[in-house]
């Protein structure tokens, strides 16, 4: 495929020279593009730069080295001795001062040599099973670490190295130029009560498989929906009421999810995942009111539930008063709102809402945009699950996440190549 790009690129350039259109039948080495063809022919297009093919060292330019089949440059690298390309890599400091990259120790073994550098992840105390949330940016990652992370940050991964080698499923939730962050749980064999190092974070490599993202594996309770059946009467991970008004239906933007019919109020229960203090998120689409007065949306520190004469707070959308909000209710009367604020409320449309609650505090999210906050929350009530008022409503992409606090830490060790 080289040769056949090389011989067209040489027909189609001396072309343009010939009609004096060219002086140059060559691009400019590592200039940017957007596919192989925008590249010398010895390149190939990667994260939208021209990159040298390599087999080692000394296929590269003087201040880049072969990593994963393709040269890269490294900061502060100076020249890389030729005569010496299979030698370890040395030492080498990023441009904002962290280590960026040492040969990596034999133990543990390294797990994937596609895979360009790793660096251990320094976890303080956690529980057993807890889902972990790392933001790369906050815990200082690299510069070099970053500027090898794929655009679609499929090789961002992390293994688990503790006896035999193990990939963990991930949930990459922010990929920016402000935040780069993913969510992972534990195993459930493994609790840290003084910290851990056993897991590793993996990038740099652009011929890997997909990476692995069961969100059931990541979360306490995780549901879409697409595993169940259409028409179903209710659901086997929820408590529901009342009585037949829940059903699995076909959505046409979201594929299978779980729908409440319009019948006064109605409660679903995430069933055995007792949570005192956590988060709980989800997509809710608001159908169709009987009233001006509807609502959709979660249900924290709750008791009592399916029954309408339990006792909750609710993370939701109402209707009458376009807000987006935060209330209270004492064995099924309203006993007041917590916190609010003003937004349009749309039939027929899709909104992501989230909630963090710990202690005697409440913090919501609609939209991964706007927040209201509250306080002095009663403790105690543990279940959690989903809620509509006076109104048909939608709910898919359920996660429930157990928090501890003060919530466990984790931050990066330094980082590390594979020894050749």
């Amino acid at each position: 495929m080289r040769a056949m790009r090389r011989a067209a690129w040489s027909v189609f350039c001396s072309a343009l020279a010939a009609a004096g259109l060219l002086t140059a039948c060559q691009p400019p080495p590592g200039g940017t593009c957007l596919s192989s063809n925008d590249c010398r022919p010895d390149e190939i297009c990667i994260e939208q730069r021209c990159r040298l093919a390599c087999n080692s060292n000394v296929d590269c330019r003087g201040t880049e080295e072969c990593r994963s089949g393709f040269c890269q440059a490294l900061v502060d690298a100076g020249a890389i001795d030729r005569a010496r390309p299979d030698a370890n890599p040395v030492d080498r400091t990023s441009t904002d001062g962290a280590v960026a990259d040492t040969c990596a120790p034999p133990d543990p073994a390294w797990w994937d040599t596609a895979f360009a550098y790793r660096a251990p992840l320094i976890i303080s105390a956690a529980p057993a099973e807890y889902t972990l949330e790392l933001d790369l940016r906050e815990a200082a990652a690299s510069d070099l670490f970053l500027r090898s992370l794929m655009p679609n940050g499929d090789d961002l991964r992390i293994v688990w190295l503790e006896g035999n080698a193990t990939e963990i499923d991930r949930e990459l939730i922010a990929l920016g130029s402000d935040r780069i962050a993913l969510r992972f749980r534990l195993q459930p064999s493994e609790s840290y009560p003084g910290g851990s190092d056993d897991y590793y974070l993996y990038v740099g490599s652009v011929s890997s498989t997909a990476a692995p993202t069961d969100l059931h594996n990541v979360y306490r309770f995780f549901d879409d929906f697409e595993g169940h059946a259409i028409d179903s009467n209710g659901h086997p991970q929820f408590d529901t009421g009342p009585s037949g008004a829940w059903q699995i239906v076909q959505s046409e933007a979201h594929g299978r999810v779980l729908r409440a019919g319009n019948i006064n109020a109605c409660y679903g229960q995430i069933a055995d995942t007792a949570v005192a203090d956590g988060m709980l998120e989800a997509d809710v689409a608001l159908l169709a009111a009987s009233e001006q007065s509807a609502l959709a949306g979660l249900l924290i520190r709750a008791s009592g539930l399916p029954d309408y004469g339990a006792t909750y707070y609710n993370v939701a959308l109402w209707s009458e008063e376009d807000l987006f909000r935060i209330g209270h209710i004492v064995n099924g009367n309203p006993a007041g709102v917590v916190a609010s604020t003003q937004t349009t409320v749309h039939f027929q449309r899709w909104y992501h809402l989230a909630a963090w609650f710990t202690g005697s505090d409440v913090s919501a999210t609609l939209d991964d945009g706007l927040t209201i906050d509250g306080s002095n929350l009663a403790v105690g009530d543990t279940q959690a699950g989903l809620v509509t008022f006076q109104s048909a409503a939608m709910f898919d992409n359920v996660k429930l996440r157990k928090l501890v606090v003060p919530e466990p830490t984790v931050s990066l060790g330094a980082w590390e190549t594979a020894c050749q």
